[in-house]
């Protein structure tokens, strides 16, 4: 069920199996700080609501640079949410932006310590096997 939209991005959870999905739009190239952190702060409270098992971001078409700045603004509002509700898995489907791309992997590594297991995937349907979503 969608729980939250708007001209960047959506978020779907599925309450029986505990997934939360992020789908990021093209829009994202007109992005701004304060855009990003809204959808962002969405996120968070997805998080802290339905207390996911497993996560999948789908990036494929983000086109936003995260600034240094911003992924440390990203770990501390909302990445530490996914470890202190023990989520166990996040999928990340890759941007096909370079810079986009690693500014997001940089975010994540932040989170590596807290025994989420994280991998990128070029493919959606990769990432939705990883973490047993049957589409």
């Amino acid at each position: 069920m969608e729980i939250f939209k708007s001209i960047f991005s959506s978020i779907l959870v599925d309450t029986e199996k505990k997934i939360i999905v992020q789908d990021w739009y093209n829009q994202t190239k007109d992005m701004t700080i304060d855009d990003f952190k809204n959808d962002m702060l969405a996120l968070a409270k997805a998080y802290e609501e339905h207390k996911p098992k497993r996560v999948l971001v789908l990036q494929k078409n983000f086109q936003f640079i995260v600034t240094l700045e911003l992924q440390n603004w990203v770990v501390n509002n909302v990445a530490i949410k996914l470890g202190q509700i023990k989520t166990e898995k996040v999928a990340i489907v890759v941007s096909e932006d370079l810079f986009a791309s690693v500014s997001v992997e940089q975010t994540m590594e932040e989170k590596a310590d807290t025994g989420i297991e994280i991998k990128y995937f070029d493919e959606e349907q990769q990432a939705r096997e990883w973490i047993n979503i049957i589409n």
